[in-house]
């Protein structure tokens, strides 16, 4: 199927071959089938849930 939106915080996500993401995907775990589709920025695989400071490179500052 299609879906337009979100998924945050997910176990694991699999995009099957003729399914479709519009839309940013945070999770443990992505499977992306040959032939399926997203348009969005995916972060999987990082224990923080993808948390990290994109400026300091996924390094996080602690306020003194």
């Amino acid at each position: 199927g299609d879906l337009e939106g979100n998924i945050e915080q997910a176990k694991r996500v699999d995009l099957q071959q003729k399914g479709s993401i519009t839309g940013d995907v945070n999770a443990g775990s992505l499977t992306v089938a040959a032939g399926a589709r997203m348009r969005g920025q995916a972060v999987f695989g990082w224990e923080d849930s993808g948390k990290s400071d994109k400026k300091s490179g996924g390094k996080h500052d602690s306020a003194s």
